[in-house]
Formats: C-alpha cells, sequence, structure tokens
C-alpha cells in the first residue's frame, strides 16, 4: 500500500513539477 500512496499525485508534486516546468521555461528563455 506504501508504494501505491507514493505513486499517486500529490498537491504539493503537482505544484513541484509546476515550479521545475517554470524554471526550465526560463533558462530556456535565457539561453534564447
Amino acid at each position: 500500500m506504501k508504494k501505491v500512496i507514493d505513486t499517486l499525485p500529490r498537491p504539493q508534486s503537482i505544484e513541484a513539477d509546476r515550479a521545475r516546468q517554470a524554471e526550465a521555461r526560463d533558462l530556456l528563455s535565457q539561453d534564447f
């Protein structure tokens, strides 16, 4: 059950992914 719970999408993880994507976009925009 622990593994199943870990694989479920969490609000915090989703927000973290969005933050990472935003940072990646900022880095890409700076490179170009």
